[in-house]
Formats: structure tokens, C-alpha cells, sequence
């Protein structure tokens, strides 16, 4: 099959690898265009090319396998511009000679096998092997703080493998040695500590200074093997270029001892730190990195224990705009002001007395999004027992609150968040009571991204939230359970730009005719019987649950008359007043469990009043206990040419292309 090559090409962009490893098996002139596409980006982790550097249940590849692999790399290897790999293949696969094109080399953990196992057949293997000679001479081993007592031969052939990867690419643009990778690493030769935290050996430093400084392109670092601090503290002499940097271990280098004022790195932008860091570090990097946008603090923090400790001057920011810190700890003792920082992320722990958010908060003055990461937890502080609204001096400014899955935060902290907070327009929680539900209907006037939970009934305040909010445009989240009446007596809803709603509509009031409740009367009498029978298990009992099965077999199979029409209009009123969000484009009727009194799903009921519906996409109704009549599938399929989902019952999608 020919096809031009600048179709060809368009199509290669929105292939993922898999799927370029297909279509190179389709004719000649598609393996010509699409391999270059598909080798461009080599990740171990993903398919296809997990399942082809896959060992299988063995310790070692076979022979053959390395040997495929191998002339796989000689032929297409020029082709390979970002590589994330682990590093026993660089010498398996011998990939190092090959790849030397490299824009992105990221070093993946080894399987757990291998940290477990030293094997005596690779290093036997591996010892004839030319490569192993070749990167000998160019990567030394006293680079590396290799004993042989502890530090098994492959792991130190390994690391040189990895280096000498980096020596060969000049081009690369980002090095990244996973924090767990670094476990089956050689760490780099040290001495004793020094005011860079730990002080490596003067071979390593040199080596590091001439493989980085290699590289004038390198914009993303990330080492480990005890080097994080010495580059650090030197970033602006070895990696003048970089952007971002990421220290994976210790921070043990000292502030005092370092030159004041210091050394200032102009280009970087983003710096992580996977581990604790004190206050004097932080104020040193804030000092160091005077551009930096984004800073993120994992590990935890110590808090300082001197007795004679001194506020610190206030020391102000106007660069950074994400910050992710553990602890409010540390910001209360670095005494760093924020004065640009939109993006504010907890991942940690904040329960502290001194740690009020109502005067953290306003160090950020142009804070727009507040995050509690996964983990993140948020307990009252001691001078907030109860809610309050009276302290309206303290108003948050910010627009977007998101509280990740796992995040921990008490109610009341919540509550005095959200009610301090009156021009959030973005609210993505977790499990909420009803007290949150009502202060977000109440303070919160410009939501337009609401998104919760719900354990408990709060019909009037989620249908208030449809009132006071004109803006809102998604509005989603389980057990949304609304009353009917609520609905109809509300006031008109201004918010006509909602696009997506999450509906449970209960307690609709029926006439019941009195066929149907002759009906519940029999199912009344007939469990009631069953659960008599279980009790006595005697002949009597199963008579009378035999007697009352057949009169409701006979009740089911009587004609039914015309539906009342005083039991349909409170639906279709209900249907009606729906149908005038105009451009609405996905609503779920779903309910996690059953629900008495809920909406019937049949055009008598009033289901057509959603037709005025233009632009809706995707619509899912409750089909359990006869919700769902027969005629309403056609109907859809003629005003929107929907069909149901077959994975998920009740769910009615738009098909594409039709």
C-alpha cells in the first residue's frame, strides 16, 4: 500500500509505539518511513520494547536473545534519540557503541532479581566481552568508590557502562539516574565530609567536571551516587545550562560555610529535593537560584530544637510560581516570602499549632491554586476548634482547590478554608458533609468546576449550588441525591453554561394506583413470609409463601392500565427543567445503590423534554427495577444517534462518525 510521504508522516504523530511497531510490518515502504519513528524513542518499561528486552523467568538473557538485540541496535541505534533503559542491558544489548545519538538517556531501576542475587555467570559472560574493554579505558575505576569486599564486579561494570554512555552523547539534553537505579550503583569515591556535604575524592570531581561540562546543551539533571550536593553547590560552574536539577539523597552540605553572598545560577528553573532539607539550606537555595520557578520539598522536616534561635529576616521571592513543600515548618523558620507563587502544593503533613493556614496563606499573596497532595493531611489547628465566620480579615485569594485521593483533612479545617476562600472557581474534593456542601453554595458565587463526593443527603444545598452559582459549567461527583421538590421550587437556574452534571433525582412524588398498591402490599406480605419461614422452618409457612408467590404472579400478569397523570407530571416538570440546560453535553442519572421514589426513564414520564438537548454527548440512566422502558433506546438513537455502551449498562454514547 503507497501513500505519500507527507501523509505518512502526519500519521506517525499520533501513533504511540505499539502501534508504529505495527505498521512497520505492513510493506517495505512503511517499515522504511515508520522504523526511524518507532526507534526514536527507546523505553524498556513500555511496550513493544519491554516485551522485546524481556528476560523472561531467567536470571540472564539467553545468547541468542543478546545477540538479536544487538544487531537490532547496530542497525537502527543511529535512529535512537531518548533512551530509558536498565543498565545491565547497555552491556547485554551493547547498546553503548550503537547509541551515540542521544538527546535523553534515562537509567531505569534493575529487576528486583538482580538486587537480590549476585550471579557469577554475567560477570563470567560479561568478562570477554569487547565492549566491557572499550569502557574500561575511557570511564577509570577510581572514579568510583569500589571495594571488592562489599561491591560485587557487575554493579561497578555497570556504572562505567552508564557514564560512558553519558561521555559518548554530546548532545544530550537531560540525564536522569532514578532514585532507585542508584541502588545497584557504584556511588561515586569520597572522603570526609566538608562544606559541601560529602566531600568526593579528586578523580570523581574531575571526572564530573569534564563528562558535564561535555555536554553544553544539558538542561536536566538527576545523579545520586553521592554527588548531589558537590553539584549543587557548584551548579553554576559545571552545568551553567541546566534547568532542572534533582537531589536524590541527603542534603548535608552547610550554608555557613559556603561563600556569602553566593555564587547566583541565572538559568535554573526547577529544583526537587527527595529528602529532608533544614531551613538554612532552603534560604541558601532561594538565595543561590534567584530565577528559579519551581521548588518541591518530598522529605520530611526537623524541626529546630536550639533554644536561642533568632527570627531571621524576612527574605522575599518574586520568581517562584509552584511550590510543594512537606511541612509548614519550614517555611515558618526559612521565613521565605512568596510573592509570585500561584501554584501551592501540600504533599506532607500540617497539624501543627503554630501552622495556621489563615497566616501561611498570606505569604502568597498571588496564589491561585491550592493543592493537598496524595498523602497530604490538614488536621485543626489549636485555635480553631469550631467554624467561624467571623474573621473575615483573613480572605484567601486563590481560585482552584484540589484534594487529591488519600489526602487526610479534618472537616473543620476545611470549612474555614472554603469559607475564607469566595472567589474559588475550581473545586475538586473527596468525601464531604453537608456543611461543606453548604458553605461552598453559599460563599463560593463563581464556581465553575465542581467536583466531591457525598455520604449523607443534602438535597437543598446541592440544588442551591445550581442557584447561586451562574458561572458553573461542570458539576459532578457521587450520590448527588436531589429532591424533586427542591427542583420545582427553586428559582430559575442562571447557570446555562453547564456543560456536565451528576443528577440523582429521589423522592418524586406518585399517585399510586390501585393496582400497584395491591402489588406492594403482596411483596410486603410475601417477604415477611420468607422471613417467618427461615425463622420456623415448618409446613404452615411454606404454604402461605407459595399461596402469596402465585397471587403476585397473577397481579404481574394482569393488563396495566394508563399511567396517572397526576404521577407523571412532577417528572416531566422535572425532565423540563433540565432540558433548559442547553448546552449540556453529558448527565448520569446513576445511583450506587437502589432508590426508591427515583425518576422513571420512559418518554411517558417525560424523558423527551430532554430533547432540546443539542449538544449532548453521553447520557446514563438507572436500568435497574424496570427504570428503563423499551422504546427509549430508538428514541435516542433517532435525536442523537446514540447507542449504548456495552461495557457499562444504561450508558448511551454518541457514535463517532455517523
Amino acid at each position: 500500500m503507497y501513500l505519500p510521504p507527507e501523509i505518512l508522516g502526519h500519521t506517525a504523530s499520533f501513533l504511540d509505539p505499539e502501534s508504529l511497531h505495527t505498521c512497520i510490518l505492513v510493506c517495505r515502504q512503511w517499515r522504511q518511513f515508520f522504523t526511524p519513528c518507532l526507534w526514536r524513542t527507546v523505553d524498556v518499561s513500555k511496550q513493544p520494547w519491554s516485551r522485546l528486552f524481556s528476560k523472561g523467568n531467567r536470571i540472564l538473557p539467553t545468547q541468542e536473545r543478546q545477540d538479536y538485540i544487538r544487531d537490532l541496535v547496530f542497525q537502527n541505534g543511529h535512529h535512537i534519540r531518548e533512551l530509558a533503559i536498565s543498565a545491565d542491558w547497555l552491556l547485554w544489548g551493547s547498546l553503548a557503541p550503537y547509541a551515540n545519538r542521544l538527546m535523553s538517556l534515562t537509567i531505569l531501576p534493575l529487576q528486583p532479581i538482580w538486587q537480590s542475587t549476585i550471579s557469577q555467570a554475567f560477570d563470567a559472560q560479561q568478562a570477554a566481552n569487547p565492549i566491557l574493554t572499550m569502557i574500561k579505558n575511557v570511564v577509570p575505576k577510581a572514579v568510583f568508590g569500589y571495594h571488592a569486599e562489599d561491591i560485587c564486579v557487575r554493579n561497578l561494570n555497570m556504572t562505567r557502562a552508564c557514564w560512558y554512555m553519558v561521555l559518548i552523547n554530546r548532545n544530550l539534553r537531560q540525564i536522569l539516574f532514578c532514585r532507585k537505579a542508584c541502588k545497584s550503583l557504584v556511588p561515586f569515591s569520597f572522603g570526609l565530609q566538608d562544606y559541601a556535604g560529602i566531600a568526593l575524592a579528586s578523580q570523581s570531581r574531575n571526572f564530573l567536571h569534564s563528562a558535564l561540562m561535555a555536554h553544553p546543551h544539558l538542561a536536566r539533571l538527576e545523579v545520586g551516587q553521592y554527588a548531589d550536593d558537590y553539584l549543587l553547590t557548584r551548579l553554576v560552574y559545571h552545568i551553567p545550562s541546566a534547568t532542572s536539577f534533582t537531589h536524590a539523597g541527603a542534603v548535608l552540605f552547610d550554608p555557613k560555610a559556603l561563600p556569602n553572598p553566593p555564587h547566583q545560577q541565572m538559568v535554573l528553573r526547577s529544583l526537587i529535593f527527595k529528602q529532608a532539607i533544614n531551613y538554612e539550606q532552603f534560604r541558601w537555595v532561594i538565595r543561590s537560584f534567584p530565577r528559579l520557578r519551581q521548588i518541591v520539598v518530598l522529605g520530611p522536616y526537623n524541626e529546630r530544637l536550639d533554644d536561642d534561635f533568632t527570627v531571621l529576616p524576612r527574605l522575599a521571592n518574586s520568581s517562584m510560581q509552584t511550590l510543594s513543600i512537606a511541612r509548614w515548618a519550614l517555611l515558618c523558620d526559612a521565613q521565605v516570602h512568596f510573592h509570585s507563587v500561584r501554584k501551592l502544593s501540600v504533599p506532607g503533613h500540617i497539624d501543627d499549632g503554630h501552622d495556621d493556614p489563615s497566616q501561611i496563606l498570606r505569604w502568597f499573596p498571588a496564589l491561585e491554586q491550592y493543592n493537598f497532595m496524595r498523602g497530604g493531611t490538614l488536621s485543626n489547628p489549636a485555635n480553631y476548634h469550631q467554624p467561624s465566620h467571623s474573621n473575615v480579615d483573613h480572605v484567601y485569594r486563590f481560585r482552584s482547590l484540589v484534594v487529591e485521593p488519600e489526602a487526610s483533612l479534618q472537616t473543620v479545617a476545611l470549612f474555614n478554608i472554603i469559607s475564607r476562600a469566595p472567589f474559588l472557581t475550581r473545586v475538586e474534593l473527596q468525601v464531604v458533609c453537608p456543611a461543606i456542601v453548604s458553605v461552598l453554595a453559599n460563599r463560593c458565587r463563581s464556581l465553575e468546576y465542581v467536583h466531591f463526593h457525598l455520604t449523607q443527603n443534602c438535597s437543598s444545598a446541592l440544588a442551591q449550588i445550581l442557584v447561586n452559582c451562574p458561572h458553573l459549567k461542570v458539576f459532578t461527583g457521587r450520590n448527588h441525591q436531589v429532591n424533586a421538590v427542591d427542583i420545582l421550587r427553586l428559582p430559575k437556574w442562571p447557570c446555562r453554561n453547564l456543560q456536565k452534571l451528576d443528577i440523582i433525582v429521589v423522592n418524586v412524588p406518585r399517585h399510586k394506583s390501585k393496582q400497584k398498591r395491591l402489588l406492594e402490599k403482596l411483596e410486603r406480605k410475601l417477604k415477611l413470609a420468607k422471613q417467618n419461614h427461615l425463622a420456623k422452618q415448618n409446613h404452615l409457612a411454606r404454604e402461605v409463601i407459595a399461596q402469596l408467590e402465585k397471587e403476585l404472579e397473577v397481579q404481574l400478569q394482569m393488563p396495566r392500565g394508563p399511567p396517572l397523570p397526576r404521577s407523571q407530571r412532577c417528572q416531566r416538570n422535572v425532565f423540563a427543567k433540565l432540558g433548559r440546560f442547553t448546552k449540556l453535553e453529558e448527565v448520569d442519572f446513576r445511583a450506587s445503590v437502589e432508590l426508591n421514589k427515583s425518576l422513571k426513564f420512559v418518554l411517558e414520564s417525560g424523558l423527551d423534554e430532554l430533547g432540546s438537548l443539542n449538544r449532548l454527548r453521553r447520557i446514563a440512566f438507572e436500568v435497574k427495577r424496570r427504570r428503563f422502558g423499551m422504546e427509549e433506546p430508538a428514541w435516542l438513537w433517532n435525536r442523537w444517534r446514540m447507542l449504548e455502551n456495552l461495557e457499562e449498562a444504561g450508558v448511551f454514547c454518541v457514535e463517532e462518525g455517523i
